[in-house]
């Protein structure tokens, strides 16, 4: 099957505005890059995975080997539809979006995404409040428009029900752990990585 990854980024300028309290405008666009980073390499490593996309405004953003899918300033779930489209018409079988703040997803943890999918269906990865989505695999592409946004995972399970499909829930810790607070961004500070020292100078 032809999976194809999906990961939808904001401009640097608005990006993880959130944590404007807690960091400086260059700490928040370093984290982003890293974050980014880290998810496109575990999915680029992923069995099963054709091509990982990062959908943004801003081509420059888009790691190597990844491709730039163009974000022409719609509402998230508006790109994400016209993503489905594109890729569609590209010859894919499934779409997987995957958000960019996931710094501890890796590989395995896609792999068991992908694995719970189906010749068609929908796969959801609930966020750690059991309220978001943090994964969204669907077979086809288009089998559903994305319902990101507030309580997003109860919004997917009703469009997924719409169509006649009960969808797939993986909960998995690596990809629950989302970064979209100050609490969850000191856990990552105190994983004492190499790449998120950054974190540990004051840069807030």
């Amino acid at each position: 099957m032809s999976v194809h990854a999906v990961v939808p980024l904001k401009a640097l300028a608005v990006a993880k505005s959130r944590l404007a309290g807690v960091l400086s405008a260059p700490a928040r666009e370093r984290l982003v890059r890293t974050m980014l980073a880290d998810v496109t390499a575990a999915l680029l490593a992923t069995r099963g995975i054709t091509r990982v996309h990062v959908l943004t405004a801003d081509p420059g953003l888009v790691p190597p080997r990844c491709t730039h899918l163009a974000d022409d300033g719609d509402a998230l779930n508006d790109a994400l539809r016209r993503a489905a489209g594109h890729l569609t018409r590209a010859g894919a079988r499934a779409m997987l979006i995957v958000p960019a703040d996931l710094p501890a997803a890796e590989q395995s943890d896609f792999a068991l995404v992908l694995a719970a999918g189906e010749e068609r269906g929908i796969v959801l990865v609930p966020d750690e409040r059991g309220e978001g989505t943090n994964a969204l695999l669907l077979t086809p592409p288009g089998l559903i428009a994305p319902q990101f946004g507030a309580r997003s995972l109860a919004a997917h399970l009703a469009a997924a029900r719409r169509v006649g499909i009960e969808p797939r829930i993986v909960r998995n810790a690596q990809l629950a752990s989302d970064i979209d607070d100050a609490g969850q961004l000191a856990e990552l500070a105190a994983r004492r990585e190499a790449r998120y020292e950054f974190l540990q100078s004051g840069a807030g």
